[in-house]
């Protein structure tokens, strides 16, 4: 088709075991897979292709038109064992997904009015011109439930992980009064101005249990989120913010010029344990972040600053040109 989405497999000293494309006669794109720890992999997308796969293997949940998000499984040779799509009559999308012992979570976003709440839903309509959405399958792709979450604007689920028997979304909103005044304990209850970041709490129900808005006057935006051995939720995004993002001794207490990165660590009630920033001279923007069997926090992003970023003798201490990755 258009564009196809692809998935390859490296061995560990990356040697390609095998590959393969994922796509019908549309536009079809992966945006996220997660190991599913039976040596398959569970890939999210989104894609206007009525059909991904062949005829002998017809999706659990049937292609509603336009764009909508796909959830397959992939098994440890590349083959698909399932799949299934999720939408209504407008366009939607899948962008990041998760797996525990309790099932398979994925998150979202949407334009439909139909096909996305389950019956009893926390949020059972479209309330401003895209809502999140969270969506949460069995092992073998069968939908236990969905819901909206949104207010009266725009609002996008861009990521999620999971902390015992909940999830954790994060994203950015336009929308106000999405924060409960009962989460008193939430970080910041109102939203700061034109785009927030936001991050909120699902429980294995789909009822958001808390969320907070993360921003000031000028656009603020998270990009991902991860939990790390102690529970606590790390979020990075990128901000216009002047000085809302740093906590007290701060890594960076305020933002360098253009946009910044910022990093913040939530507890599990949606109070903030500490922000920073991380940028210098030009434009900084954040990508992604990942907490591995320590509590430290990794996190990358790009650069177009000239210096104030390398630091600790690191094998590459300047600017290569234009745009770097940072790490």
């Amino acid at each position: 088709g258009d564009t196809d989405a692809f998935i390859v497999s490296f061995d560990s000293i990356g040697t390609r075991v095998w590959g393969t494309y994922l796509g019908g006669i549309g536009k079809d794109s992966a945006t996220a897979c997660r190991a599913d720890g039976n040596n398959g992999l569970i890939v999210v997308g989104t894609s206007s292709s009525p059909q991904l796969f062949s005829d002998s293997m017809p999706p659990i949940d049937p292609y509603t038109g336009g764009t909508d998000a796909f959830i397959a499984r992939i098994d440890s040779a590349g083959h698909p064992t399932w799949s299934t799509w999720f939408g209504g009559i407008m366009d939607d999308h899948g962008t990041s997904v998760m797996v525990d012992s309790s099932g398979i979570w994925v998150s979202g976003y949407t334009a439909s009015t139909d096909g996305i709440a389950t019956p009893g839903a926390f949020q059972d309509s479209l309330r401003g011109a895209e809502d999140a959405c969270v969506l949460k399958l069995d092992a073998v792709g069968v939908r236990q439930w969905s819901s909206y979450f949104g207010g009266n604007n725009t609002d996008h689920a861009v990521e999620i992980t999971t902390v015992g028997n909940a999830a954790f979304i994060t994203g950015w909103t336009t929308s106000d009064s999405l924060v409960a005044a009962t989460d008193t304990l939430s970080h910041q209850l109102h939203r700061g101005g034109m785009e927030d970041a936001l991050i909120a709490r699902v429980d294995s129900a789909g009822a958001v249990r808390w969320a907070t808005y993360l921003g000031d006057p000028l656009d603020d935006r998270a990009v991902g989120i991860a939990r790390d051995k102690s529970g606590y939720i790390n979020v990075i995004g990128t901000t216009l913010a002047d000085s809302l993002m740093a906590t007290p001794e701060a890594f960076q207490m305020s933002r360098s010029d253009s946009t910044d990165l910022f990093i913040t660590r939530l507890d599990t009630l949606g109070a903030r344990a500490w922000g920073t920033y991380f940028g210098s001279d030009n434009a900084d923007a954040a990508m992604a972040i990942a907490v591995f069997d320590t509590s430290v926090v990794y996190f990358a992003g790009r650069t177009c600053s000239t210096n104030g970023i390398a630091l600790h003798g690191v094998s590459m201490d300047h600017q290569g040109g234009g745009s770097d990755a940072i790490i």
